[in-house]
């Protein structure tokens, strides 16, 4: 994960580089003065008018539907495969503001189902996740083609089959604990549709406890996270 951001910080700054020589060659005409009052203020009002059109459109809302169609579970401290997950669904809801014609920020949030996790026993539903993120989106050279890094916190709710599979046997007792979510991926922009293809990262975390004599023991202790490649859809309203 941490090559991807490093070649998406790349990537940024050769973009950033290249539109500002761009920025540099361009010609400043003549500033006109104009001696009509009355055309003057008319211009002015005008302006004011277009700006104000202009503020608006920069803030909007985009509604995503993402699914995962490849994922597994890993060991998030040795970064080993723990087992498989089948397919996850995700459906987001972003309030975005548009900077300038290159870059928009977000606030977004919504529902991540984030499949299951196979063993050789059984497979058990994973937890449902409720993510609260800041997205940023970079588009090269003004293009449809962008780049997109999204960071933020996971609200993990387990299934009564996430508490068995963390539970070591005692499902009473077990405490799942929220964690960090975050993506980074590649996408396009067609009209008020954006379809792009993403990395993302949800941590879960686990401790399983038993009670013998009023005094409490830790049986058990997960710290795993669920990675996946998506694909979504999003749309602008």
């Amino acid at each position: 994960m941490k090559k991807i951001f490093l070649v998406i910080m790349i990537l940024l700054g050769i973009n950033i580089f290249a539109e500002e020589i761009n920025d540099v060659s361009v010609i400043k005409s003549d500033d006109v003065v104009i001696s009509d009052e009355n055309t003057a203020t008319n211009e002015v009002v005008i302006e004011e008018t277009v700006k104000d059109d202009s503020e608006e459109k920069d803030k909007f809302v985009r509604l995503k539907f993402v699914g995962g169609i490849d994922g597994e579970i890993r060991d998030n401290v040795g970064k080993k495969h723990y087992s498989d997950m089948e397919n996850t669904y995700e459906a987001l809801f972003e309030g975005v503001y548009r900077v300038n014609e290159t870059y928009e920020v977000a606030m977004g949030t919504g529902v991540q189902k984030l499949g299951v996790m196979e063993t050789s026993v059984k497979d058990y539903d994973n937890v449902y996740a409720i993510p609260l993120y800041l997205s940023v989106k970079r588009n090269f050279f003004k293009g449809p083609i962008y780049l997109k890094t999204n960071l933020g916190f996971s609200f993990n709710i387990p299934t009564d089959e996430t508490k068995e599979f963390f539970s070591f046997g005692n499902t009473k007792a077990v405490n799942i604990k929220n964690g960090l979510y975050y993506a980074a991926g590649l996408g396009m922009d067609i009209g008020n549709v954006e379809i792009e293809a993403m990395y993302a990262v949800n941590e879960v975390s686990s401790v399983a406890e038993s009670s013998t004599s009023g005094t409490t023991t830790t049986v058990g202790y997960y710290e795993l996270t669920s990675n996946r490649i998506s694909l979504a859809f999003s749309f602008m309203f």
